[in-house]
């Protein structure tokens, strides 16, 4: 007997693995062509080639302990890295312009998939059976 898991993005991969790492027997089963979810990878054609965006989560954290102890694995991997970007606040000044203002003032690291957000979720769907672009209904 089978468990099945419908969708494959970070929740539905979680569980999918716990299950596992009980012994359970897990089918996992996504709509989409590939690894994404929220943290999806999206291509787009245009007139000087071919562009990669992220589509939903633009960078992520990791407070929690255990999430911490499997994000350390993700690095390990490649799957993940620290982002370097800086945060900026646009505000309006009194004259009407735009003013740019601030650095990172909170203490967490921001990391972000490697070379796109999709790599967290195709790492993760490593060594399970995943069956991409499924309907179920």
């Amino acid at each position: 007997m089978a468990i099945a898991v419908i969708g494959a993005g970070m929740a539905g991969l979680s569980a999918a693995r716990a299950l596992a790492a009980q012994g359970k027997r897990v089918l996992v089963f996504d709509k989409g062509r590939g690894p994404g979810g929220r943290m999806s990878t999206r291509r787009a054609e245009t007139p000087i080639g071919q562009m990669r965006f992220d589509h939903g989560a633009q960078f992520f954290t990791a407070r929690d302990e255990a999430f911490r102890a499997e994000v350390d694995g993700w690095i390990e991997a490649g799957a993940v890295a620290q982002w370097e970007g800086v945060f900026k606040r646009i505000d309006i000044g009194s004259d009407g312009s735009l003013v740019a203002s601030g650095e990172n003032s909170d203490e967490r690291q921001h990391l972000v998939g490697t070379p796109t957000m999709n790599a967290v979720i195709r790492h993760m769907s490593d060594g399970l059976d995943v069956s991409w672009g499924r309907r179920v209904s």
